[in-house]
């Protein structure tokens, strides 16, 4: 028998085997893999893209992406799954495997798994893949989900321009704060020093930290798709606010060589803090603020 258990505060799972039984193998699921082919097309859409998907592919801008997803975990009681997927991609053919992305869904059938991971994809993952495809030095599609503004600039990170995902944020703080996303890239900058600077390339850094009362903070990062102890703790060096309770943030950037397309430059911050999401909800990244909470 095997269980699925949440990793501690940080909302991914994992599997723990009884009695010594091996972990399966990943298996391939086509069903998945078009979910998310969708999803692509969806927050293509929201930039102002034209874009179609037939099967694992999605065709825009001139390119053609498919999408493979594998069961990498699954546990059923009854008619209801959870799933634990791994997404990976190639443009034109060619693998891209910065943006190797996992995903966990749960519902009352395997459909419905699948589909709550795709949504769980597109909205860390799909809103800076989606403007790094654009890559105009502007965040279309994050704005997109947010309001109808003008689409403000993209950030930057040294020589790197930075497409942020949408920031998952789930929890309380001891008091408001606004968590900044220029100011966090600052922090994590070094983890890119030995990334490839070739015109076109594509990395991405993605960042889970839970943080309890009482606690020592729990990390868990990756660097273009692979795990990265130096990136959690550059993380961890940047003013993170006192939590309530308990709070967890979860943020993705897809990264290309600058200098940013065309004449952006990012305004300096505003005064003004953003509205508090209600817990659990996902928290906006654009400008240089990236989600406040109210203490409880």
């Amino acid at each position: 028998m095997r269980t699925l258990i949440p990793a501690a505060f940080l909302g991914l799972t994992a599997l723990s085997a009884c009695s010594g039984s091996a972990e399966p193998e990943p298996v391939s699921d086509d069903e998945a893999a078009r979910e998310v082919a969708s999803r692509i097309c969806t927050v293509l859409k929201k930039g102002g893209q034209e874009c179609e998907h037939s099967g694992t592919q999605a065709k825009a801008l001139d390119h053609s992406i498919s999408v493979k997803a594998m069961q990498v975990h699954i546990v059923e009681v009854g008619s209801s799954a959870t799933m634990e997927l791994e997404y990976s991609f190639k443009m034109d053919g060619k693998d891209l495997p910065a943006l190797h992305a996992k995903a966990v869904g749960s519902g009352l059938s395997k459909e419905e798994a699948r589909k709550k991971a795709a949504s769980d994809w597109a909205s860390v993952y799909g809103a800076a893949i989606a403007d790094r495809l654009i890559h105009d030095g502007k965040l279309h599609v994050l704005q997109a989900l947010q309001d109808d503004q003008a689409p403000p600039p993209a950030f930057e990170a040294g020589e790197w321009v930075a497409y942020p995902g949408w920031m998952h944020f789930q929890g309380t703080m001891a008091e408001k704060k606004t968590i900044m996303v220029d100011e966090l890239l600052v922090a994590m900058e070094p983890a890119f020093k030995n990334w490839e600077t070739t015109e076109g390339s594509t990395h991405a850094a993605l960042v889970s930290i839970a943080f309890r009362a009482g606690f020592a903070p729990e990390t868990e990062c990756t660097l273009d798709g692979k795990p990265s102890k130096a990136l959690c703790d550059l993380a961890l060096t940047y003013d993170w606010p006192e939590p309530g309770q308990s709070y967890i943030v979860k943020q993705y950037f897809v990264l290309t060589p600058g200098p940013l397309p065309g004449d952006h430059k990012r305004k300096p911050p505003p005064s003004a803090e953003d509205a508090a999401p209600a817990d659990g909800d996902a928290a906006p990244t654009t400008g240089a603020t990236g989600a406040s909470h109210e203490g409880h």
